[in-house]
């Protein structure tokens, strides 16, 4: 079981942003709990091609949803900063359930890859468009949004273009559309990188390379 040293390993997280929301002042020591868990959790992980730490990727999502208007939930942020915890860390959902709310554990599990296999992922987004599932889509936009604009990462490049992204974005951003999603500031600015498709370019994408064994699809 991890031991949370919020305070120690994340005081100045929220505190450099120029603006304290309403929602991190009034839920700081919540927040503040879930960014130690995050960084802990993934001590010694970087990205892909990369030496920064892969906390600073959570992180950097649960901002992007601190974007959007109107964002008043601590759960959708706390499973933000988790939302890799149990696919890339030895944490379990059961460690989790220990700490966190019920809703902030599910949300994490609906957005827990338990394979690479492209088609795997397609089948996961699809589930959170028919559960209605609308926080995990939101958290799903961030995350392929943050993915695909790092500026610290040059694999970033070539991860926005891959056939398999491209696809799963397109699928992504249909299940926002169908969960009324497309006035979000996460779902435009996803669509600016990822425009709607030709109907040729629907055909082309119909069938997208397999990855190889071992292959990851998303910078780790």
């Amino acid at each position: 079981m991890l031991v949370v040293h919020g305070d120690d390993v994340a005081g100045v997280v929220f505190d450099n942003q120029n603006r304290l929301d309403k929602l991190i002042s009034d839920h700081q020591s919540e927040l503040l709990k879930t960014v130690g868990f995050c960084v802990q959790a993934h001590a010694g992980q970087t990205r892909r091609n990369s030496k920064v730490p892969y906390a600073v990727h959570p992180i950097q999502v649960a901002r992007l949803l601190l974007r959007e208007p109107g964002q008043t939930s601590l759960w959708l942020l706390q499973a933000a900063l988790l939302h890799d915890v149990v696919e890339d860390t030895d944490v379990t959902l059961e460690d989790l359930r220990e700490i966190f709310p019920y809703e902030v554990v599910d949300l994490v599990d609906s957005l827990t890859d338990r394979s690479d296999a492209h088609e795997h992922r397609l089948a996961c987004i699809r589930a959170m468009s028919k559960d209605q599932n609308a926080d995990a889509i939101k958290i799903k936009m961030a995350d392929r949004l943050a993915n695909v604009t790092d500026t610290t990462n040059e694999y970033s490049e070539v991860y926005r273009n891959k056939p398999d992204v491209v696809a799963s974005t397109q699928l992504l951003l249909e299940a926002a559309e169908s969960n009324g999603l497309d006035h979000t500031r996460l779902y435009k600015d996803l669509r600016a990188i990822y425009p709607k498709p030709s109907i040729k370019e629907v055909e082309d994408v119909k069938e997208v390379p397999k990855l190889s064994v071992g292959e990851s699809a998303d910078p780790v």
